[in-house]
């Protein structure tokens, strides 16, 4: 793979921090209601090696009790930089041409949106302190299962252990 230019690199740089702080502040924040057993938030972080099955299934019901489900690809940001530099010629000038058209047609503000929702699950998944994937978090951080590729199995197991006593 080649090597992203020099601006891109230092944009991202600056972005990750960003979303780090913000996820460190939010989490900071968080309120006494998340922190009672009810299932207020899920978010699911995953990779291209370990996709999670049943999503779809569960999130109509998730959605209908007020349930947040937000699910996380932690290998969008390299797909992003592997989309935006894929096919560069080695020359750099001629790179350089082709990398700002694309650019230049893909639109930079939009292109910084994709950026910062490709690193926005990374930024969660530091944030958390996850240490290996899949991992689906409840609650702002309440509770963690790893392991798990179902999340209605995820589900159930959180609903068990939230109702022991």
């Amino acid at each position: 793979m080649r090597e992203m230019p020099a601006f891109i690199q230092e944009g991202l740089r600056m972005k990750i921090f960003q979303l780090a702080i913000f996820a460190l502040i939010n989490g900071s924040f968080m309120t006494a209601q998340a922190a009672n057993d009810s299932l207020q938030s899920i978010e699911v972080f995953v990779n291209q090696q370990t996709p999670i099955r049943n999503v779809g299934v569960i999130q109509s019901a998730l959605t209908r009790q007020g349930v947040m489900l937000a699910v996380y690809n932690l290998d969008a940001p390299a797909q992003l930089s592997q989309s935006l530099s894929q096919n560069l010629p080695l020359n750099a000038t001629a790179a350089k041409k082709i990398l700002q058209e694309r650019l230049h047609q893909q639109g930079l503000t939009s292109l910084q949106q994709q950026y910062q929702i490709a690193y926005q699950g990374l930024a969660k998944s530091l944030a958390y302190e996850l240490d290996r994937f899949p991992a689906i978090v409840f609650n702002h951080g309440q509770a963690v299962i790893y392991g798990v590729t179902d999340l209605k199995d995820a589900v159930a197991l959180y609903q068990r252990g939230s109702a022991a006593p």
